[in-house]
C-alpha cells in the first residue's frame, strides 16, 4: 500500500517516459480519426451525387450541399493540424503549444461531427 498524495513534480523517470510516449502517438491517433472522417465524407458525397431528389442530385439541394462543404472544410483543417504536428515530430521539435494534442482533439471532434453529418446526408440509408 502506497501512502501520501500523488506528486506530478516528483513522479520519476517512468512517468516522463509515459508522457513522452503519449505525446509521440497523438499525431498518429489524429490521423486515424481523420481517416474515419474522410471515409464517411466520401461515402456521403458519392451517395449525394448519385441520389436524385426532386429531379436533381441530392448535393445540389442547398442544405445538403452546404453540409458537404462544411464537412470538407473541417476535414481539411484537421489535416493541416495533423501535418504540422507530424512535421514537428519528424523534425524532432517539441510541441511547444500542444500541437499534437490540438491535432488529436480537433481530429476526433471532426470525425464525430462528419460521421454524424454523413448519417444525415444518407437519410434512411444512414
Amino acid at each position: 500500500r502506497l501512502g501520501g498524495e500523488p506528486d506530478a513534480d516528483n513522479a520519476g523517470p517512468g512517468a516522463l517516459g509515459a508522457l513522452m510516449t503519449l505525446e509521440a502517438t497523438r499525431p498518429g491517433v489524429a490521423a486515424g480519426a481523420l481517416g474515419i472522417a474522410r471515409a464517411a465524407y466520401e461515402f456521403a458525397l458519392e451517395y449525394a451525387q448519385d441520389r436524385k431528389q426532386f429531379g436533381k442530385p441530392l448535393w445540389q439541394h442547398e442544405a445538403v450541399g452546404f453540409k458537404l462543404a462544411d464537412m470538407a472544410m473541417t476535414i481539411d483543417a484537421a489535416r493541416l493540424l495533423i501535418w504540422r504536428a507530424g512535421w514537428m515530430a519528424n523534425q524532432g521539435r517539441p510541441f511547444e503549444r500542444a500541437e499534437g494534442s490540438m491535432a488529436k482533439c480537433f481530429a476526433a471532434d471532426v470525425a464525430m461531427d462528419v460521421t454524424t453529418d454523413a448519417i444525415q446526408v444518407l437519410g434512411g440509408y444512414g
